[in-house]
């Protein structure tokens, strides 16, 4: 199967510029210290790790997880989960596990040749929704990072039985890789009534995902990333968090 070479830099595909992705990431006053205080936020979070921290929640805004080397676009600037990895990798292996709606292909697309970063992603299949250009199967690293990237699109009828199936063979990836660090990007937008989502997960089968999540017993840090369902997103979360308890 080709490879998809479009994976360590931007597309080449036909978008706005080569540095913005898409129109969904508008450049205006303010984007630039709101941004920048999102990966401040990620960073905080992983020098809290390092401090012996077991779980820290970074509520980043904007979220990052469509940023890359040298793009915008998805409404992300910095990627702060990737920032988070990096700094982190300084100190031992990282595993970034993607539970957002949409793939995370700023994420991929930085990890694609390293073996240090694990990059885990379940998300809706790309063929009918945003990024369309990243996030099949496939697409398992090359060079170094052959084998150490892992996606696994689900269809829009995915239910929580099905999507649980697919995260406990997530997570045993992870543990086999064996990591010092786990980042969760953590986006709700999974959430059967989010307006941009398509997945049919329950306020209650979030602390289901954080139990399973939990039980690699790693140092944690969760990253905010989509959800857009503002009236039951402090409702989805706390269920989330109540996993990890």
């Amino acid at each position: 199967m080709q490879e998809r070479s479009n994976l360590l830099r931007p597309s080449e595909q036909v978008f706005p510029s080569y540095f913005i992705r898409d129109t969904y990431a508008p450049i205006t006053h303010g984007t630039y210290e709101a941004a920048r205080d999102a990966v401040n936020c990620a960073l905080t979070g992983a020098q809290l790790l390092l401090n012996e921290e077991r779980l820290v929640y970074g509520l980043c805004r904007p979220p990052g997880h469509h940023a890359e080397y040298f793009a915008i676009g998805g409404y992300c600037y910095f990627n702060n989960a990737a920032a988070a990895a990096e700094y982190l990798s300084h100190h031992g292996a990282v595993a970034i596990l993607d539970i957002d709606f949409h793939h995370g292909n700023g994420t991929q697309n930085i990890f694609y040749t390293r073996d240090d970063v694990f990059y885990v992603s379940l998300h809706a299949d790309p063929n009918k929704k945003y990024p369309y250009v990243a996030g099949f199967a496939e697409e398992t690293g090359i060079e170094k990072g052959r084998g150490y990237n892992r996606n696994y699109p689900l269809p829009l009828t995915t239910s929580e039985t099905m999507y649980r199936k697919t995260l406990v063979k997530a997570i045993q990836t992870i543990r086999d890789f064996d990591p010092s660090f786990l980042i969760v990007s953590g986006g709700f937008d999974t959430y059967i009534k989010d307006p941009i989502g398509g997945l049919n997960l329950t306020v209650p089968f979030y602390e289901i995902i954080g139990k399973d999540i939990n039980s690699l017993h790693l140092p944690t840090l969760i990253i905010q990333e989509g959800g857009y369902f503002v009236k039951d997103l402090r409702e989805i979360a706390c269920s989330f968090l109540k996993g990890f308890k």
